[in-house]
Formats: C-alpha cells, sequence, structure tokens
C-alpha cells in the first residue's frame, strides 16, 4: 500500500473514532438528562406523597376529634341540667361533618388511584424505551413490563370496589332520604305535595342507580370475557411456536423422528382442546349475555346486628327480608325458637355439609322450620371469612328464587320456570369464581319436579369438591330410589327434623321476645295485664288442635287462614289412597315421642275433617296401617274419628248404654244421622230454615274441656253435649256449655231439654268417672242436674 493510501486509511479511522466519541458524548448528555429528569420525577412523586400523607394525617385527626365531640356531646345529651336542644343540635353538626369528612376521604382514595396510574404509566413509557436500546438487558425489562401489568390489574380491581363503595353509598343514602321522606308525609303539618314529589324523585334515583349497577356488572363480566381470552391466546401462541420448534426439529439429521412425531400428535390434540375451549368460551359468553338480559338483581343491605343467638341461645333472630319480603307475621325481623330439632340441624350442616362435605338431605314434614333454620345457618355462616352462599328456593310451579349473600349485602334474583336450570348453571360458575369455600341450599326440593335443578347442583359440587358444599332441604317422607353404592360414593347424610310437640310451642311462648314476635298473628295485646301466660297457653293449645305439629301455620297464619289452608290441603288430594302413606303435603306429621317415631295426621281437625268426609272405611285403613295402633298420639284421635264418620253417615251411631247393674243385659240406642256443620249460630240458623231437624256441631274453639260435638235435635227440642274420650276419668267444665246455649239462643226454663253424654270405648263402659265438675250451677235453669250419661260406642264394625 502507498504513502497515500495508508494515509488516507489512517483519516478514516481517525473520523470514525471521533464521531464515534461525539456519539457518546451525546449518549451521556441525554443519561445525564435523563438521570436528571428521573430524579425530578422522583422527588415531585416524593413530595406529591408527603403532601397525600399529610392530608391522610389531617383527615385522620378531623375524624378523631368528631368521634371525641360526638362521644361528649352524646354525654351530655342525657346529663341534667344540660339543654338537650343545644346538644342535639350539635350533634346534627358533627352528622354534617362526618359526612363531608367521607367525601373528602373518597376524593382522597380517587386522588391516590389517580396518581397510581399516572406512576404505572410514566413507568410503562420507560421500560418499553429501555427495552429497545442498546446496551440494556432485555430480559429485566420484560419482567418491568410483567410487573407493571399486574399493577395495572391490581389497580382496575381498586377502582372497581371504589365505584362499587360509591354505589352502595348512594343507595344507603336514597333508602334513608326515603325512609324519612315516608315518615315526613304521614305528618301533620307537613305540606304532602312536596314530599310526595320527594318519593318520586327517589324512585327515579334508584331506576338510575340499579342502571349504573347494571352497567358496572356487565363491565366486570367484559374483562372477564377479554381475561379469558387472552389466557386462550396466549395458549394458542404457545402451541403454534411449539409445533414450528417440532417441525424443524423433524427434520433435523441427528434427531429421533419418532420422538417429534408423538410431539406433533399431541400439539394436535392440545390444538383439538383448545378450539373445544374456545367454541365453549363463544357459547358461554353468547349465552350469558342473553340470559343476562333476562336476570335482574335486587340488591338489599342487610342490618348483622340483627342476626344471631339472643336469650342465652334460647332463639335466633334472622333478617327478615332473607326469609320473606312479603311476611305478614313475624315482619322484618325473625325470631327463631331454638328447640332441639333446631339445634340438631345446625349441628348437621355444620359438621357434616361443611366440615366432613357430606351432600347433606334434610327431610321432614312441611312447616317444621327446616327452611328457615337452613336460612339461620346460612346467614350466619356469611359472616365469616372465607365462605360465600347461596339459597336456591324451588316451587312446585312457580319460578326459582336466587339468593345470594356477599359481605352484609343480599342480592335477589327470579329465574322463570321455563329454563330455570340452564340460568342456574350460569349464575353458580358466575358465582363460585374466587379461591374461598362455597355452601349452596337447595331449599324445597321435590322427586320428579326439581331434578334437573338438583342435577346442575350436583355438577357444580363435583368441579370442585374440596371446597364447594351442596344441602338439600325437602318435605319428602324420605328418598325414593335409594342406592346404597352410590350414597356411599356421594357421601350422602340424611337428617330428619320432626313436627313441633304441643310442649314446645308452649314453651317458646314463655319468653318476651318470642310472644311479642307472634302477637299479631295470634291476635294477642301487647299489654302484659291482658295476657297472662295461662291465656297464652289456653290459645296456643286451642290452635294446635287445628295446625298441630306446623309451625308455620302456628306463627304465621291466623286461624281462620291455617283453616282454610288446610281445608284447600283436603280439597287438593286426587287420590286419598295416598292419605294411607301418611307423607302427603301439609295434612301428615311426623312425631317423636320419646324414642319413637310416629307418623300421623297433622292435627285434629284434619283427621274429623277427612272422617266425616270419607267414613268409617276410611277409618278402617289407617287402623289397618303398621305401627298405627300402638302410636300413642292417635289412638285418641282414631277414637273420634270413628264417632265423625258415623254420626254423619247412615244409618247413623249406635251405642250401649250403662245400666246401674253391670250384670244386667246390655241395651242399646240408635242415635240418627246428622248433618254435620260447625258450631256458628249463623250456619246453626241456616240449616235449620233449610229444614234439616237433626245437627252435629263442630266447635270453634278445640280445648275448652266441655265438649267435642253438640247434637241439636228441633224436633225433640233436645241439645246434647258430647265428650268423646278413651280415658277413664274427665273433667267437666260448664261454663263452655252455659255459652253455647247462650250463643244458640236457647231460653232457660223453657222446653228445650239439655244431656250431657260422655262417649267411651266398650271397654271403659264401667270404668269410666267423672272427676271434678266445674260451675255445677250454672246449667240448673235449663234443667240439669249433675247427672250424665256414660255410653258405649264399639270399634269393631257395625251392624
Amino acid at each position: 500500500m502507498t504513502k497515500r493510501g495508508r494515509q488516507d486509511g489512517g483519516d478514516d479511522e481517525q473520523s470514525a473514532r471521533n464521531s464515534k466519541r461525539v456519539q457518546g458524548n451525546k449518549q451521556e448528555e441525554l443519561r445525564k438528562k435523563e438521570e436528571e429528569l428521573r430524579k425530578e420525577k422522583e422527588e415531585e412523586l416524593r413530595k406529591k406523597e408527603e403532601e397525600l400523607r399529610q392530608e391522610k394525617e389531617e383527615l385522620r385527626k378531623k375524624e378523631e376529634k368528631i368521634r371525641n365531640d360526638k362521644t361528649e356531646a352524646m354525654w351530655k345529651l342525657h346529663l341534667e341540667g344540660e339543654i338537650k336542644e343545644y346538644w342535639q343540635d350539635v350533634l346534627k353538626d358533627l352528622a354534617d361533618q362526618e359526612k363531608k369528612l367521607e367525601k373528602e376521604k373518597e376524593e382522597l382514595r380517587k386522588e391516590e388511584l389517580r396518581k397510581k396510574e399516572e406512576k404505572i404509566r410514566n413507568d410503562k413509557t420507560e421500560a418499553m424505551r429501555k427495552l429497545h436500546l442498546e446496551g440494556e438487558i432485555k430480559e429485566y425489562w420484560q419482567d418491568v413490563l410483567k410487573d407493571l401489568a399486574d399493577q395495572e390489574k391490581k389497580l382496575e380491581k381498586e377502582k372497581e370496589e371504589l365505584r362499587k363503595e360509591e354505589l352502595r353509598k348512594k343507595e344507603e343514602k336514597i333508602r334513608n332520604d326515603k325512609t324519612e321522606a315516608m315518615w315526613k308525609l304521614h305528618l301533620e303539618g307537613e305540606i304532602k305535595e312536596y314530599w310526595q314529589d320527594v318519593l318520586k324523585d327517589l324512585a327515579d334515583q334508584e331506576k338510575k342507580l340499579e342502571k349504573e349497577k347494571e352497567e358496572l356488572r356487565k363491565e366486570e363480566l367484559r374483562k372477564e370475557e377479554e381475561l379469558r381470552k387472552e389466557e386462550l391466546r396466549k395458549k394458542e401462541e404457545k402451541i403454534r411456536n411449539d409445533k414450528t420448534e417440532a417441525m424443524w426439529k423433524l427434520h433435523l439429521e441427528g434427531e429421533i423422528k419418532e420422538y417429534w412425531q408423538d410431539v406433533l400428535k399431541d400439539l394436535a390434540d392440545q390444538e383439538k382442546k383448545l378450539e373445544k375451549e374456545k367454541e365453549e368460551l363463544r357459547k358461554d359468553w353468547k349465552g350469558l349475555r342473553e340470559r343476562e338480559n333476562h336476570i335482574s338483581w335486587k340488591e338489599i343491605t342487610r342490618n348483622r346486628d340483627a342476626v344471631g343467638y339472643m336469650e342465652e341461645g334460647n332463639f335466633f333472630c334472622l333478617d327478615g327480608s332473607f326469609w320473606d319480603q312479603h311476611s305478614s307475621g313475624q315482619g322484618r325481623q325473625r325470631v327463631l325458637y331454638c328447640r332441639k330439632c333446631f339445634n340438631e340441624q345446625w349441628e348437621f350442616i355444620k359438621d357434616r355439609v361443611c366440615k366432613d362435605g357430606s351432600l347433606g338431605w334434610i327431610l321432614g314434614p312441611p312447616g317444621t322450620g327446616k327452611s328457615s333454620t337452613t336460612m339461620s345457618f346460612i346467614q350466619s355462616l356469611s359472616m365469616e371469612e372465607g365462605w360465600m352462599v347461596m339459597c336456591v328456593r324451588l316451587w312446585k310451579w312457580s319460578s326459582v328464587q336466587v339468593l345470594q349473600v356477599d359481605d352484609g349485602v343480599l342480592r335477589i334474583a327470579d329465574l322463570p320456570r321455563n329454563g330455570a336450570e340452564e340460568m342456574l348453571r350460569w349464575v353458580l360458575r358466575e358465582w363460585s369464581q374466587g379461591k374461598k369455600k362455597y355452601l349452596v341450599s337447595l331449599d324445597g326440593y321435590q322427586q320428579d319436579v326439581h331434578d334437573l335443578a338438583l342435577s346442575e347442583c350436583m355438577w357444580w359440587l363435583h368441579k370442585d369438591r374440596e371446597n364447594r358444599r351442596v344441602v338439600i332441604t325437602t318435605s319428602m317422607s324420605s328418598r325414593e330410589k335409594k342406592k346404597i353404592e352410590l350414597d356411599r360414593m356421594e357421601k350422602v347424610e340424611e337428617l330428619m327434623v320432626y313436627s313441633w310437640a304441643l310442649e314446645e310451642y308452649q314453651e317458646a311462648i314463655k319468653y318476651e321476645m318470642f310472644y311479642k314476635s307472634v302477637a299479631g298473628v295470634m291476635k294477642w295485646s301487647l299489654d302484659a295485664e291482658e295476657s297472662s301466660e295461662e291465656t297464652r297457653s289456653r290459645d296456643v293449645e286451642s290452635k294446635y288442635q287445628i295446625v298441630g305439629g306446623s309451625c308455620r301455620h302456628m306463627f304465621e297464619c291466623t286461624t281462620d287462614q291455617a283453616i282454610q289452608d288446610l281445608c284447600a290441603a283436603m280439597d287438593s288430594v286426587s287420590n286419598f289412597t295416598t292419605l294411607f302413606e301418611m307423607n302427603v303435603g301439609d295434612l301428615s306429621g311426623k312425631y317423636r315421642i320419646g324414642n319413637q317415631v310416629y307418623w300421623t295426621f297433622i292435627s285434629r281437625f284434619v283427621a274429623r275433617e277427612l272422617a266425616e268426609k270419607l267414613g268409617e272405611s276410611f277409618v278402617r285403613k289407617i287402623e289397618q296401617l303398621p305401627g298405627m295402633t300402638e302410636n300413642p298420639s292417635l289412638r285418641g284421635i282414631l277414637f273420634e274419628m270413628l264417632f265423625f264418620a258415623r254420626i254423619g253417615r247412615d244409618p247413623g251411631l249406635q251405642v250401649n248404654l250403662r245400666s246401674e247393674n253391670q250384670a244386667e243385659s246390655e241395651q242399646h240406642d240408635d242415635w240418627q244421622r246428622c248433618s254435620v256443620i260447625p258450631l256458628e249460630a249463623s250456619e246453626v240458623q241456616k240449616a235449620l230454615k233449610q229444614g234439616e231437624a237433626r245437627l252435629c256441631l263442630k266447635p270453634l274453639k278445640w280445648n275448652q274441656g266441655g265438649y267435642d260435638a253438640v247434637i241439636l235435635d228441633s224436633n225433640d227440642k233436645l241439645v246434647r253435649f258430647i265428650q268423646v274420650t278413651i280415658a277413664e276419668t274427665h273433667d267437666l267444665k260448664l261454663r263452655f256449655m252455659y255459652e253455647c246455649l247462650q250463643s244458640l239462643g236457647i231460653e232457660q226454663g223453657g222446653t228445650w231439654k239439655v244431656e250431657i253424654v260422655f262417649v267411651v270405648p266398650k271397654e271403659n263402659l264401667y270404668k269410666f268417672r267423672m272427676k271434678r265438675v266445674e260451675d255445677e250451677f250454672i246449667l240448673k235453669q235449663y234443667g240439669w242436674t249433675r247427672d250424665s250419661q256414660v255410653v258405649a260406642m264399639n270399634s269393631r264394625p257395625q251392624g
């Protein structure tokens, strides 16, 4: 190379070095500027954080001062010598300050989230720029971006929670304003038109709020859909990359072709599986959107303080809105008496279902408190950390109601009967997305009617048996078509809940708390002097003869309503042979007496009505059922049933008379058939006008101790009071008979004759004795002395 060439080459190298040095200086200057900007940003951020910290501290001090001032004001308000009006105004002012403080805290929270968002955005911009710079470690900045993406997701959740909290406060404010407006509307001196307009405006606000909540929920669903799509996209990308690598390796020398062929087959299977997942996702979200348009959720904020045990564990109070939004009985708060079956059911759900993971079945007659007891457990469990609860309430013909409880908020949705099972599947799936434990109560299940709903719950349970639980409540007497092996696999456990005993009712009403909660339905006065313990006990005993062991009819219905319901239940029985199975809805009960359990009619009222309606052959079939004659609660009822089955039908009732000398031959008397009607003056007059000469009157009250029936014979001018009993002794309370004669308009000292007759089993004809007579001279004006007849009714067929 010539000298000139070497010189030119040296110049080029020098020029390149100079250029590189200049570029390096520029980069250094840029780096220094970046460092200065970074420090400025950090300093600015530090100052903002310090400002936020100071604002928080100021708000904390404000809150503490308001709390102290409030405590002092409430204390002063109740001190003698203090001006109450002044301290009431102070408390109002402090309440306003609290509201203002809440707004400031909310604004501060929003500002925090806004600054977090700004910081993440700046960090993300810097990380993406660094990722493409030479000399930077790409893997590090990729990890930074992933971490920032996680922070973004977390921030979105915080913003969602803040939005939910805002909506909750709005809802609470509207509810409070509505309560005040409704109260003001009925106050004297208030302008009604103004408060009516206020209520209309609040109704509009409620509608607007519901729309906001619906939009928020749809946004949550949209984000969930995007997340699922992103997961599937990543899966698809990984499969594609793995497939490309496998196909490349397959054609390389030295590679094991059979291995890579197997890899490709496996990837092909993964592709098929992925396509199914994508198709399922499309169907899921399409179906969910369609169903979401039809599922309307109503939210109610519950009062947690009103839930829990009271009176040393003798009662449990639960929010009435959870159980029945239209309750006419115990109202918004429901008070449950913790009888033995209540405690057994709680322990069953707690230990067998929640703890051991068994599939729980709770069986028993209607009206025994199975559902309300399960509801009480659910409400209590919803307040425990880590548990989510849901109740699915089923009816034979009506819609399916879904109730969810989360953080003190009750969500209610009604699913249309047609297609409810599919909608329930999506509700269950959407609800159980978190890492918690879940309990579903399927309430009101009927076999062959709700099998699809049960299948959906079982499918949901099997998806995560470790964290999911199901308990089923049914009024069936037993689960039909049991399979022992399947029950063992499903870990099935059963619990029977028994009908209420009279003693349990009487024990419950001794407590003022429970007494006041049912006083309206029982038509009791809240004045202690007007409603003594004896009066309560007598009223409960009287109603017990009609409603029996159904606490729903006892404490949620008036006596007239209960009679209507029971008569409707009897009229709805199309095939009376099913009555012999003793599991027909509201007409049968299951009683636990000592260690023995007996199925029987729910009450004396039902037994009498059925005997009168179906006759002696029906009574005979009941007697022939296994264990019926050994049932102590049924023996006396069967004897009464026989009396009413005979007296209302031809040829009437044949009785044996008791003579003074037991050795004399038996004498018989034939009581002619009577028309059986309620003992009510208007009904009696109506029947007499229609030409009915002989009537058998059924008393409206059932525990008066005086008589079970009254035979009125207008031709013979005879009033015969009948007491049907299997006992060997009996008291006589004449004041009830006197009241009956007065109500029927029977004149004293007239032409009417009054008789009192005890109808006993044949084996007791000469054993029976009358013990005590109350008000023994009260019927003297009707010509009655202490004479009472004792006759025997043969339990065997007549003829």
